[in-house]
């Protein structure tokens, strides 16, 4: 491993001066730094039905209610890792919760409500999702994470399942491998021996064939350099295709097979059996649905958990992908569905259900009355213990819904902003909503089928300039023509969702290229065409300062006087609204800027792929070398960075990319490329049917690196492929602009063992380092604490009070545990010291509660 500075603790201070020369200064927030981290299962009720468990995903805490006919009442709280954003009951005395950032599981003991403390933090895959606890006495506690790295391993499935067992949390997990993308939801059947794991941006059988493959054989224009693309003329563009048994068809029924070697087996939901001594997946479900957002499992009288009687319930999105050109998506590019998958003599039959029926695309937009009674973005789903009424959290429409066995809709109940979670009380005919962009909590009379009271969660950090601009992203009926659509449905959670698009407009018009966003080298050849082929969607997280937007630039500032700036970028997209979401008229400019400001609050979450230390394997430093070190790969005129600029890996200009391309782009940043592994192009089965460039039809940066205008050094194929791979191999580590060390953390109890000592060292390197602020919790004097280290040792979250040192908290830790975290520099204050940034520091405030509501 090739380290960039990796001093004692005793010496950390002098790391400021030491830099890597590609890594970007980490830029301090003002206090809360914004990864719009979606929601999973943020809400549990006790056993007994006397506590109500809530995630405070922002503030990154545990909240405990006392549940009552009067309401519920706060009674305590804990601090959890970074962005929990699931949890799962296992007894009375325990609660796990996964943390999205810190890929780690916080253990809670909640034997006393009032002091809830975590007693243990295991570290799991990257950004995990759903948890439960099945089997035999709630043994096993499953974590869904995503599998990366294998980035050119084809076939290879790209989902993991880390089982613990409970009894013995510190043993090593047996880690499951499911065939298919990152995962989120997780069920348990009732008897405890099936778990159904639910892919995310699980697909739809579809895939992209690019413009080369496309032109060979006649359906995209053949450029050369002695014909070049004509300035106004279409771009080369290749199609999107589903495959339909063993045949790749488009929208119009065109056949593309010889094009595409791989297949899409489409693995939606697995079931794991847990009877046996070890965890198996014993089936695969397809055709569930191209987003997956829960997975529940209908309790069915006198059936008990016979599997083979089982009915599983999986609310997720439908995209229509496959139609192309704008004007015939308008107002109906997705479905909002339950899924039933239910035993047949067969197998699984699987039985989709619109939740809405009888919306009429072709009259778009529906009166207002119409597209407020509309369902959009179906989260969590919880059923009455009879099984013969289900509830589904309706995100993008401030509702939930109640459904029928059929999964037919019989009801809409309002609740507040991004409902989430769902608990239900059967005792008492209540069901508790989580409303995520709303930080509170609705309490819902079953009978009534109303809202009779809403209760906030202790502080809610999140700054306004976020809260402003939400409504554009998540609001479907204030958004779309039929109220179904949002931005969110392919920008899901402010991410992507794993599909290319063909918006061309047939009847567009030709947009000019302003001179000033032209690459001075390679100077773009046409005009922006209206028809543009398939385009995968990118993700708004991060786009901040880095030029025109969209993968050809087309979207700067068409009328402003400053093209490729932030907002005047950004602004374009009020066009979507009518063009495509199907609104009669777009967002008024205030509304847009709104919008654009809390887009550009969005970060990207760290690169697993990126060592903590921000060390470099031997194939990394190579590629870094070849990446920065003026070797003049592109036409043998420009380096990789010359293009791929620090720290974004974009300098925001448009380039002229090529015959081969045949179309001019803006230069792409690599900063989720490690996300987009999962298409290959060889015989098989395959994850995905979408890769990398902007169709998503090139599988591998190797291949990438083919394309004419890459000039690799290397005196035989197999040296350059070398080359290749070592380029590779830096780009999926290429880093997001935040460190890899946020996020991590670990709980000491008792006395540390030497990793633990050799984590805190590394925390609190990297925090010398700038890369994170270094805090620690635990629970002294009958109250959480919190401290902040710094130049003088661990601050406390009392004024007057002298700093810690590290060894007086691994003291402490013999009596109650203390956790170790990093979080994002400059939330460290807020995060261990001053929650609300009153000025008034957490310990000095006893009536924290009253202040903060």
């Amino acid at each position: 491993m090739l380290r960039r500075c990796a001093p004692g603790f005793a010496g950390l201070l002098l790391l400021a001066a030491c830099a890597a020369p590609y890594f970007p200064a980490p830029q301090p927030s003002a206090g809360f730094t914004n990864f719009e981290t979606e929601p999973l299962r943020p809400i549990a009720l006790s056993g007994d039905g006397s506590h109500l468990y809530a995630l405070n995903t922002p503030d990154d805490r545990l909240e405990v209610f006392a549940a009552s006919p009067g309401g519920l009442k706060p009674v305590g709280e804990a601090r959890l890792g970074l962005r929990p954003i699931a949890l799962t009951l296992r007894n009375a005395r325990e609660l796990w919760v996964t943390n999205h950032l810190s890929d780690s599981v916080s253990v809670v003991d909640v034997s006393d409500p009032a002091a809830p403390r975590v007693i243990r933090s295991l570290d799991v895959g990257d950004e995990p999702r759903g948890i439960v606890a099945a089997g035999p006495e709630r043994r096993w506690v499953v974590v869904a994470a995503a599998k990366r790295g294998d980035s050119l391993r084809p076939g290879t499935g790209r989902a993991h399942l880390w089982v613990f067992d409970a009894e013995a949390p510190e043993r090593a997990p047996q880690v499951l491998t499911l065939f298919g993308a990152k995962p989120r939801a997780l069920a348990v059947s009732p008897d405890g021996l099936s778990v159904y794991a639910g892919i995310f941006h699980s697909g739809n059988r579809t895939a992209s064939v690019g413009g080369i493959e496309a032109a060979s054989i006649g359906r995209a224009p053949l450029y050369s350099f002695d014909n070049p693309p004509p300035p106004e003329g279409p771009p080369k563009a290749g199609a999107i295709v589903r495959q339909v048994n063993d045949t790749w068809l488009d929208a119009e029924g065109r056949d593309w097979s010889r094009l595409v070697p791989f297949d899409l087996p489409d693995y939606d939901v697995f079931r794991i059996d847990l009877s046996g001594d070890r965890p198996r997946v014993a089936e695969a479900i397809s055709g569930v649905g191209t987003v997956l957002f829960d997975i529940a499992v209908r309790p069915r009288d006198g059936e008990g958990g016979d599997a083979a009687r089982q009915e599983v319930w999986v609310s997720n999105s439908e995209a229509a992908n496959l139609t192309v050109h704008e004007p015939r998506l308008r107002g109906r590019f997705a479905e909002n569905r339950i899924t039933r998958l239910r035993r047949g003599a067969e197998g699984w039959e699987v039985l989709p259900q619109d939740l809405n029926p009888r919306v009429d695309p072709a009259h778009t937009p529906a009166p207002s009355a119409l597209r407020a009674r509309s369902l959009a973005q179906p989260l969590q789903i919880v059923f009455e213990p009879s099984g013969e009424k289900a509830y589904v959290a309706a995100f993008g429409s401030r509702k939930v819904a109640v459904l029928s066995p059929d999964a037919e809709v019989l009801d809409r109940i309002d609740v507040g902003f991004g409902p989430a979670g769902l608990a239900y009380d059967a005792a008492r005919q209540r069901l508790y909503v989580f409303n995520r962009l709303d930080t509170s909590i609705s309490v819902v009379d079953t009978q009534g089928g109303k809202v009779v009271a809403t209760v906030p969660l202790k502080h809610d950090p999140t700054p306004a300039v976020i809260k402003a601009g939400r409504p554009l992203l998540y609001d479907a009926a204030a958004t779309s023509g039929q109220g179904t659509l949002s931005c969110a449905s392919c920008h899901v959670f402010a991410d992507f969702d794993g599909l290319a698009w063909d918006l061309g407009n047939p009847e567009g018009e030709l947009v000019a290229m302003p001179e000033v966003l032209e690459h001075g080298l390679f100077v773009p050849q046409q005009e922006f065409h209206p028809l543009k082929g398939p385009m995968t969607t990118q993700s708004l997280r991060g786009i901040a300062d880095t030029g025109p937007l969209h993968w050809r630039g087309d979207r700067f500032g068409r009328d402003s006087d400053q093209p490729g700036s932030n907002l005047a970028s950004f602004m374009d997209f009020d066009r979507a609204f009518v063009d495509l979401m199907g609104m009669k008229q777009a967002p008024g400019k205030a509304e847009m800027e709104a919008f654009a400001r809390f887009v550009h609050t969005i970060r990207y979450p760290p690169n697993p792929n990126e060592a903590p230390d921000r060390s470099y394997n031997s194939r990394q430093q190579a590629g870094f070398r070849i990446f920065n070190d003026g070797i003049d790969i592109d036409r043998g005129l420009l380096s990789c960075r010359d293009c791929h600029a620090a720290p974004l890996g974009t300098n925001g200009l448009i380039n002229f990319e090529g015959i081969d391309a045949g179309i001019d782009m803006k230069t792409a940043h690599l900063r989720n490329v490690y996300q987009k592994v999962g298409r290959f192009n060889r015989p098989g089965p395959q994850v995905s049917g979408f890769g990398l460039v902007h169709d998503g039809s090139i599988d591998t940066i190797i291949n990438f690196l083919k394309l004419d205008v890459f000039h690799i050094p290397g005196k035989t194929e197999e040296e350059r492929d070398s080359l290749r791979a070592d380029l590779n191999a830096f780009v999926m580590a290429f880093n997001t602009g935040i460190a890899p060390a946020v996020g991590l953390q670990t709980t000491v109890s008792g006395t540390a063992d030497d990793g633990q000592r050799a984590r805190i060292d590394l925390m609190a390197e990297r925090a010398a380092a700038g890369d994170c602020d270094l805090i620690a919790w635990a629970r002294a004097a009958g109250r959480e604490r919190g401290w902040l280290w710094g130049a003088e040792g661990f601050l406390p979250d009392r004024a007057g009070e002298a700093p810690w040192r590290r060894d007086d908290l691994l003291a402490h830790a013999a009596g109650a545990p203390v956790t170790f975290a990093c979080v994002p520099p400059g939330d460290g204050w807020r995060s261990a010291l001053d929650r609300d940034l009153d000025g008034r520091l957490d310990g000095d405030e006893p009536g924290l509660r009253t202040s903060l509501q």
